[in-house]
């Protein structure tokens, strides 16, 4: 079948003029591996236009034909392709498109729209429980959510240790105990027996109840951690995923996963950005981070438990990794490669 391509141009709010601004080119490439089911579906996120970037350019190439959705709680742009009788060769979808992104500031984002949902519990970020004798026992408060940030910045550590040995990056950046009862060998056991049994209870899915027992995570859990504790206190928090850059050089490249951040609303000020994971990895930069998002980063989706439509699996606790099924049964049959490059200039005509 040849490529099936169209080209959009999203329009959204404008990127503020004053603030700092970094324009590149992303592209999100799916492979689909061959499979014998007789009925294939998939579901891509897509990036969309807000008041601090700019979404334009976008081209999608597709050996399949597909369609745009978006769901309906968060408003969050997706592409589903599907394909009857099996899958014989690899397929290929490439989204394209141009990013001008701004420095965040609480003032830049003064949307209102999803303010319920922001008080509510996901099923991985609940409310109350546990988090209320967090913040009873810290004394945390409604009117201090810089405390709340810097709370978490003491009780997690970043990693994702799989083993127990020099091979493993993560395992040896860890301290011998995290906790009083934790200790690195406990976080990789807990890994390896949740890769065994299924279980969520791991690192790397947004897990607010491991992250605050265990202490040792990825982005989400720092995030799904933070919202608990935001969300307790009555004050609306949101979740947001993308992927983001290297500051400087290089200038082009390839990443190896996505990455998130959050905000909580403040009257009279708006929403206020935090990235916690990247101030616990940076501390130099934890004041910065509380209030601020560098220009390095695209936002691709918002929300927890999304909802794709004609998806067999259920809510998506996250969405910025494909979703596919096969004849109604959730698989991850597709590889998938990130890369970001300049924008190129326009060519002179002599």
């Amino acid at each position: 079948m040849p490529p099936f391509l169209i080209s959009l141009l999203l329009l959204g709010a404008a990127v503020t003029d004053e603030q700092p601004k970094r324009e590149f080119l992303f592209e999100y490439e799916t492979l689909l591996l061959p499979t014998p089911a007789a009925h294939m579906r998939v579901w891509l996120p897509l990036p969309q236009s807000d008041e601090v970037q700019q979404i334009a350019d976008m081209q999608i190439q597709s050996d399949l034909p597909y369609s745009l959705h978006r769901d309906p709680e968060f408003g969050n742009l997706y592409l589903r392709a599907e394909k009857a009788g099996g899958v014989d060769d690899t397929i290929r979808i490439i989204v394209r498109f141009k990013v001008t992104r701004s420095v965040r500031k609480p003032d830049s984002v003064q949307d209102t729209t999803g303010m319920a949902a922001a008080l509510q519990p996901d099923r991985l970020v609940p409310v109350a429980g546990i988090f209320k004798d967090i913040i009873r026992r810290e004394k945390l408060r409604a009117d201090s959510m810089r405390a709340v940030y810097d709370f978490i910045l003491q009780e997690m550590v970043y990693g994702k240790p799989r083993a127990k040995d020099s091979t493993d990056a993560y395992f040896n950046r860890l301290p011998e105990k995290i906790k009083d009862s934790i200790t690195r060998d406990m976080v990789v056991d807990l890994y390896l027996k949740a890769r065994e049994t299924r279980s969520e209870f791991i690192f790397g899915n947004g897990n607010a109840e491991y992250a605050c027992k265990i202490g040792v995570g990825n982005c989400t859990d720092f995030h799904s951690y933070f919202l608990s504790l935001s969300r307790t206190l009555g004050v609306p928090g949101r979740f947001h995923i993308g992927f983001l850059l290297p500051e400087t050089e290089p200038a082009s490249g390839s990443l190896d996963g996505y990455h998130c951040w959050a905000d909580f609303y403040q009257p009279g000020v708006g929403w206020v950005p935090v990235d916690i994971s990247e101030a616990d990895k940076f501390p130099h930069k934890a004041d910065y981070y509380f209030g601020t998002l560098d220009n390095d980063r695209v936002r691709f989706t918002s929300g927890r438990d999304i909802l794709l439509d004609g998806y067999s699996g259920g809510p998506v606790n996250f969405f910025i990794y494909p979703v596919m099924e096969h004849e109604g049964r959730p698989v991850q049959a597709f590889m998938t490669r990130f890369r970001f490059m300049p924008v190129e200039p326009p060519v002179v005509e002599k």
